[in-house]
């Protein structure tokens, strides 16, 4: 684009943002001026008849004072209760009181209510904790033993009322919130005790002992199940003796030879954990009295260390407190009681509900209910009192902020030059210039306006490769004076955007946010730089990271000999974190070991804390037996690995299954598999379905149903949006919806709550596509944006839109919504495309959280840049960026960031420029390009 074009584009995208913004204001008065109602929700009722009515006693206490005092503005308030019994893992009876925020939206100068936005919500829950198990008196499901308290340590604000600090909140559909709790519990008691380090390291001790006793058997398995298939090969192969002596051969004596190798590993590995267990323990008595708040090592897998506070990765452990519960004469007496009010941040009307939630909580009254069969009478006018704390002063009238949920972001001193102050420091009479800078770590960045300047050099750090830190002008403006801040020096392999650098004295001067960082960085290196994989040796990117962490985090596949802890022998899955360094291959075994078959296409999601992918790999976890492909989650919250495709009562699937991607809010997985036993959905005459996968519930079920057959009906290479609300999957079949004559592939669409498929491949026009130039066994990819407006894909069909005279493949954006087509794969005078785009047949393409960006890879060279480059196209101006702009190298599938600030791709030749000289493999490998279009990688924007 041109400097003049992007001008223009520039102050249109000003003048457009100023009408949104003014018509927000005008949408969120008229919301605000709105009364909403009351509503009453359908109950969940289980209670035994006695217990119901100590429930409802409470359960009303809640309610109707807080009827009478709050009225809803902008929403309706909708409440509901669900009222329990004891159950195996809550001993004593529970209750709970939601009160939902159903939020009028503007639709024109209409207020319509939407029904299903209730993200926010306030909620009382009597002898149970909603984020915590604390009845379990059994082992924990996980590798540490115990439980993790993931809302960290409580502060006792009096006697026996606690308050967590706030914690950031996913609320669907890409949207973070912010969630408040409280917790009321017998005076000075917690209805869970903390675990010590000593308690922990004796538990991880007696878990290994366990695990290192039973890998003889487990070798003895996996040995006897390839003695099978050996008789089974030597009846298939009893007339063709040659074969049978190959598969010996290159097969079976291998396979036997590597489980060997692998019990070997194991053996080593949890010895040597062992030992350093027993280390730990000979630690000074006062040390392993601490509260265990552990971090998984990086270095080995066995292994944990410990911390004073809750940094990230850091885990809070908790055991049962049985000795915390009374017996009464009713089990339903409340013992525990919590609160918590959850909210979007960033919406005015929540924000309001959020604050009157808290001006009406009456804590004391609250904690009144503890061990009575009833509460004490209160007043339904009875004023709200400002709440205290343990030193008697007032707490402020609110505590809701309205503001984005806290981020990791890490703030360093910054260097200054030629005395120019880069933080505040002491005040100061007068308005200074000041912002935020997110740098890579020892960079110096020069930023100037009119006569001053400034330059910042981030503090290098071995834990920190890139970070944020403010600085500040020492000249001072007057009022109504107006700056315009730009970059005035940055290295040439480095890129810089400024966000609100433009603007007036004093209302704009602390407001200005600096992203910079490398044209093309190297991603695939190991955490100490040491170690590269190059382009031929690397594949399948994924990019994750959003709300301050853009593009931060990466996972991919390589089989590099050496990298990250590979043997070399099979590919790997490696996660890394590009502002920290650290590389970590991921697709390990509980012994540590790397997996014993080859992994393939990881995705990731948008918090960068779950991967999933596919391998055939026996050893990641226990019990893997089917002999096939399946599909593993990995958790960074515990460094372990789940098998993700099960059968319907939890045991082995009995088929091959691929092709898996994970929702953006990490709760759902869609992925291909011909096995017959996930579901209770026949197969039919279908031979592979698309599976939907419920993480929370633990529950799968196929969405490729054929409607009239109500078996499966064919389906590969699914997609899945943010919220896991919409799938999007290829088929041949023509009975999946009415009509279907073309007798081709299709794309169909699954929408939860909806009945049906939906086909969404038609033409420009709205007719059914050719056949083009393509097989008729050909699969694609189709990729949804996380919002699920948008989903691309690729055909060489000649009548997908006006003017496609040639047989190349082109990349097609269909809005879901509107029903809208266009090509992304034209040039900016409108001709096709002179080669097919992407290279590969139906290749996944690159979609960003909103659709506004799509990344392709092609062969045409009249798109901007010669064949074997990488393109971004914007579906709202329908124009073009140059992601690689070179000659006589290959190029990999990219992969597109949150917002589209940063497309993750491999190339064969080495981008990454550092001091004139290149950095990294002179292979090429994976590279991040910072396109600027959005946040950086540790920018609040």
């Amino acid at each position: 684009m041109t400097s003049a074009m992007e001008k223009y584009v520039f102050v249109l995208l000003l003048f457009a943002t100023a009408i949104t913004n003014a018509q927000d204001n005008d949408c969120v008065s008229r919301q605000m001026a709105k009364a909403g109602k009351w509503t009453k929700l359908k109950e969940t009722v289980k209670a035994a008849p006695a217990d119901l009515a100590v429930q409802r006693r409470f359960y009303n206490a809640v309610h109707d004072p807080l009827q009478v005092a709050y009225q809803p503005r902008g929403l309706d308030a909708a409440y509901s209760g669900s009222f329990q019994p004891a159950q195996y893992s809550q001993p004593i009876p529970y209750w709970y009181y939601t009160l939902f925020a159903e939020r009028y939206i503007c639709e024109g100068d209409a207020l319509v209510l939407n029904k299903f936005d209730i993200t926010s919500m306030f909620r009382v829950e009597f002898n149970y904790v909603s984020f915590v198990e604390i009845y379990d008196t059994a082992a924990a499901d996980n590798p540490l033993g115990f439980r993790v308290l993931r809302e960290g340590i409580p502060e006792e604000m009096r006697p026996g009322i606690w308050q967590f600090r706030d914690a950031t909140t996913s609320l669907g559909a890409g949207l973070e919130g912010i969630t408040k709790n409280w917790l009321i519990t017998y005076d000075g008691q917690l209805p869970w005790t903390f675990v010590t380090r000593r308690e922990f390291l004796q538990k991880r001790k007696r878990l290994l002992q366990k695990e290192l006793a039973g890998e003889s058997t487990r070798l003895k398995e996996k040995i006897a199940g390839w003695e099978e298939m050996k008789k089974y090969k030597e009846q298939e192969y009893k007339s063709d003796p040659a074969k049978l002596a190959a598969y010996l051969s290159g097969t079976h004596n291998p396979a036997i030879e590597r489980e060997k190798a692998n019990y070997q590993r194991s053996i080593a590995g949890y010895q040597n954990g062992l030992e350093r267990l027993d280390d730990q323990l000979s630690a000074p008595a006062d040390e392993l009295n601490k509260r265990a708040i552990v971090i998984k090592s990086t270095q080995n897998n066995f292994d944990y260390g410990f911390t004073d506070n809750m940094v990230p990765f850091a885990e809070l452990l908790i055991k049962p407190n049985p000795a915390y519960f009374k017996k009464y004469a009713s089990g339903a007496v409340p013992q525990m009681i919590t609160v918590s009010i959850r909210y979007d941040a960033k919406n005015a009307v929540m924000v309001e509900f959020a604050k009157a939630m808290e001006q009406n909580l009456r804590l004391d009254y609250l904690k009144s209910f503890i061990g009575k069969s009833a509460p004490a009478a209160v007043a339904a006018a009875l004023p709200v009192k400002p709440q205290t704390g343990s030193n008697g002063n007032k707490a402020p009238e609110t505590a809701v902020p309205v503001q984005k949920a806290p981020t990791s972001t890490k703030i360093t001193k910054a260097t200054p030059d030629k005395g120019m102050a880069t933080e505040p420091g002491p005040k100061q009479r007068g308005n200074y210039v000041s912002g935020i800078l997110s740098a890579p770590a020892g960079i110096a960045v020069t930023v100037g306006y009119g006569n001053n300047e400034l330059t910042i050099t981030p503090q290098k750090s071995k834990e920190q490769l890139y970070g944020s830190n403010p600085f500040r002008f020492t000249s001072s403006l007057k009022n109504g004076e107006s700056f315009d801040l730009g970059i005035r020096k940055l290295p040439g392999n480095l890129k810089a955007v400024v966000y609100r650098g433009k603007g007036n004295v004093p209302e704009d001067t602390g407001k200005i946010r600096v992203g910079v960082d490398y044209k093309y960085e190297l991603l695939s290196r190991s955490s100490d730089d040491k170690k590269f994989s190059n382009f031929y040796e690397t594949a399948a990117p994924a990019v994750a990271g959003m709300d301050g962490e853009e593009g931060r985090y990466i996972c991919f596949i390589s089989w590099t000999k050496g990298f990250a802890g590979n043997d070399g022998k099979f590919r790997q899955v490696f996660w890394r974190d590009r502002n920290t360094g650290i590389t970590k291959m991921i697709s390990v075994a509980p012994d540590g070991s790397p997996a014993d078959a080859d992994c393939a296409l990881p995705t990731i999601s948008a918090d960068g804390k779950k991967v999933v992918f596919e391998s055939k790999a026996t050893n990641l976890v226990t019990g893997d037996q089917n002999k096939a492909k399946d599909i593993f989650l990995w958790r960074a919250s515990t460094n372990s690995i789940e098998l993700v495709s099960k059968a319907a009562d939890g045991g082995n699937s009995n088929g091959e299954s691929y092709d898996a991607m994970i929702a953006g809010n990490g709760s759902y997985v869609v992925f291909t598999s011909d096995a017959v036993n996930m579901t209770s959905v026949p197969r039919g005459r279908s031979q592979y379905n698309i599976f939907l996968r419920d993480l929370p519930e633990g529950k799968t079920q196929m969405l490729s149903v054929d409607p009239v057959t109500k078996t499966g009906g064919n389906g590969i290479k699914a997609s899945i949006s943010f919220d896991g609300s919409r799938v999007s999957f290829c088929s041949p079949s023509n009975t999946l919806v009415a009509n279907d004559n073309n007798n081709l592939w299709d794309i169909f669409l699954w929408e939860k709550g909806r009945g049906g498929l939906r086909r969404i491949s038609f033409t420009q026009d709205g007719k059914e596509r050719n056949q083009g130039d393509e097989s008729g066994s050909r699969q694609v990819s189709s990729t949804l944006s996380g919002n699920g407006q948008y989903v691309v894909y690729s055909t060489t069909a000649s009548n997908m839109v006006p003017g496609d005279v040639l047989k190349y493949q082109d990349v097609f954006v269909y809005d879901i919504n509107s029903n809208q087509l266009q090509v992304a794969s034209f040039s900016n005078n409108g001709e096709p495309g002179n080669h097919d785009s992407p290279i590969e047949q139906g290749e996944r393409l690159a979609i960003s959280y909103d659709g506004t960006w799509v990344a392709f890879s092609t062969k045409a060279s009249n798109l901007g840049a010669p064949g074997s480059n990488i393109i971004l196209y914007n579906t709202q101006t329908k124009t073009k960026q140059v992601v690689t702009d070179t000659k006589g190298s290959y190029v990999g599938r990219p992969a597109i960031s949150y917002s589209g600030s940063y497309v993750v791709f491999g190339k064969s030749e080495a981008l990454d420029q550092r001091s004139g000289a290149a950095f990294g493999d002179n292979g090429g490998g994976l590279f991040a390009f910072f396109t600027g279009n959005g946040p950086c990688r540790d920018c609040e924007y």
